[in-house]
């Protein structure tokens, strides 16, 4: 069993990592094997502002929210220009 431990706190899987985080697990899992999971929730990434439909939003993840859909299928979306 994998522990996860995110700005100090341990958890003792990726579906409760997400939970407790309000990251996905796919988003916690990605920065795990990336080496990157201490920038999750820190603020050491920079926000990608995106408009869609005509309304600003200040990052991918303040859209997803408002629009309802997670955050990897937004990006994905927006990456193959779906959107």
């Amino acid at each position: 069993m994998t522990k996860i431990e995110i700005n100090g706190t341990i958890y003792n899987t990726y579906k409760e990592a997400a939970e407790a985080t309000g990251w996905s697990m796919t988003m916690i899992w990605r920065h795990m094997q990336e080496g990157r999971i201490g920038a999750l929730g820190t603020g050491r990434t920079t926000p990608r502002r995106v408009e869609i439909n005509g309304v600003k939003y200040k990052s991918i993840r303040e859209a997803s929210r408002a629009l309802n859909i997670t955050f990897e299928t937004l990006r994905r979306k927006l990456s193959k220009g779906e959107i």
